[in-house]
């Protein structure tokens, strides 16, 4: 990741690609999402590791 922001911005579909800003993947054109955390996640019963996105 290059210096800036200091947050990291990954592609919902392509999690390869990173970006130290918003924009759009340059493989699918979706909206890159904002990393929040990474570690372990709960959900409906459900857990695993992985990345928290907060999504616009």
């Amino acid at each position: 990741m290059a210096s800036g922001s200091g947050h990291e911005y990954r592609c919902p579909m392509h999690p390869e690609v990173v970006a130290d800003s918003p924009g759009k993947c340059p493989k699918c054109g979706m909206a890159l999402e904002r990393v929040v955390a990474e570690g372990r996640w709960q959900h409906r019963g459900c857990e695993g590791s992985g990345l928290v996105v907060q999504s616009s």
